[in-house]
């Protein structure tokens, strides 16, 4: 409430008034409506939070008319997420007492644990839940100057990771080893705009080429407000890099062997923060969102 805007418009309307008579008296009670019109605006009107502030709490999904599920996201008082709930699907992630990832598990089958050394992540373990055993399938990591991951090796298979002047992601490169050496893979080219919106992909493969082009609106991305740990890419293969991007996409154009395939997304509301609270696509599909501020 601004009581200092309030007492000033209530001088004005005492100004106004001195001189009305009484057979001026609807005039009287339109400069009062008026006055009281706009305290109400003005008292009602809510602060627009910071986008680093704002938090997803609950995305419902709807195909074809009908609900689908609902994802629900839980964050701590350091405003780090903790859980996600998609029905019996429950991810959890658990935190060191400096703020790095320890733990990221996903259903009861297995969980992942994160090994630092100085604070710098070294490799990460996966448990077998079911049978109380330490699976095979270690990742190690090499961190870069940056703080950002430069490689990743698992079994025979190393994964590059190359950045530009801002940190963005500018190369991806898969290698395979046979016996002593490593040779070439799949290889994915991005190109960010001033905006930090990834606009095209690039992916050279042995069977061809698949060139990704994306358009964005202005709003703030709703996939940034759910503050993921930096970890999460490297643990989930399903992580798609336009994520990552400030704004939301609402076109991805594939391009492939002469084809061009279109997803389209519209964004039908926003809340009054500005983000995105309902987005359909061409596909019959519709997400609803919630969010909040810690």
């Amino acid at each position: 409430m601004d009581i200092i805007f309030f007492v000033r418009k209530f001088r004005l309307f005492i100004y106004f008034v001195k001189d009305l008579s009484m057979k001026n008296y609807p005039a009287l009670l339109s400069l009062l409506a008026i006055c009281l019109s706009l305290y109400s605006c003005k008292k009602d009107k809510e602060p627009v939070p910071n986008v680093s502030d704002v938090y997803l709490t609950k995305l419902a999904f709807y195909s074809n008319g009908n609900y689908s599920g609902t994802m629900l996201m839980t964050y701590d008082n350091n405003k780090r997420l903790t859980k996600i709930m998609e029905g019996a699907d429950i991810g959890t992630f658990s935190y060191n007492s400096d703020g790095t990832l320890s733990r990221a598990q996903r259903g009861n089958n297995y969980y992942y644990e994160f090994h630092y050394l100085d604070g710098v992540l070294q490799y990460r373990t996966t448990f077998e839940i079911m049978d109380q055993t330490t699976g095979n399938d270690t990742l190690f990591y090499k961190i870069g100057s940056n703080g950002l991951v430069d490689s990743v090796t698992f079994y025979d298979q190393l994964f590059i990771y190359t950045y530009d002047s801002n940190n963005f992601l500018k190369m991806y490169e898969t290698q395979f080893k046979e016996y002593s050496e490593y040779y070439a893979g799949d290889t994915t080219l991005y190109e960010w705009n001033a905006q930090g919106n990834l606009v095209k992909e690039t992916l050279h493969a042995l069977g061809g080429s698949k060139v990704t082009t994306y358009t964005y609106d202005n709003t703030p991305n709703y996939f940034g407000a759910m503050h993921f740990p930096w970890q999460y890419p490297f643990i989930t293969y399903d992580f798609e890099t336009y994520k990552r991007s400030v704004n939301n996409c609402i076109q991805i154009t594939n391009t492939h062997s002469g084809q061009i395939y279109n997803h389209n997304f519209s964004i039908l509301e926003l809340n009054s923060w500005g983000f995105p609270s309902k987005i359909s696509d061409n596909g019959g599909n519709l997400m609803q969102f919630e969010y909040n501020t810690y």
